[in-house]
């Protein structure tokens, strides 16, 4: 009983894993030979994990198995977007920190002289 249970698990995780492959240029190419809607393509590429060839020849075998240019846009479109880093959210530019460090100082005035052993406090000179 519990090893038919297991396999039962396991066969049901495996009909998940097969179907949420990644698209690639030949699942996109069997969609649009299946008559499936430019915007319906448009959609899935938009909405699931993709490896696309964009290269030349990918692009030349998308266009000569029938794909639409709008379809080879939005795969061109995400394969770019994938390609770009993750740029962190919230970032201080190295301008800004470098502002901040070499901001002018103004001079303190002095306020006390020495003579001798005795210290004299004078008022620190302002406007006339």
């Amino acid at each position: 009983m519990r090893k038919s249970f297991i396999s039962l698990v396991f066969l049901a995780f495996c009909s998940v894993l097969v179907a949420q492959q990644a698209l690639s240029n030949d699942s996109i190419i069997k969609l649009t030979k299946a008559g499936l809607s430019e915007d319906l393509i448009v959609s899935t590429i938009n909405s699931q994990a993709g490896t696309f060839d964009t290269s030349t020849d990918g692009l030349i075998a998308l266009k000569g198995a029938g794909v639409s240019d709008k379809v080879v846009a939005a795969i061109v479109a995400r394969a770019a977007a994938a390609a770009q880093p993750a740029q962190p959210r919230f970032r201080r530019s190295s301008r800004c920190l470098l502002a901040r460090t070499k901001a002018p100082r103004q001079a303190l005035p002095k306020a006390s002289t020495k003579l001798g052993s005795i210290t004299k406090t004078r008022p620190a000179p302002g406007p006339n």
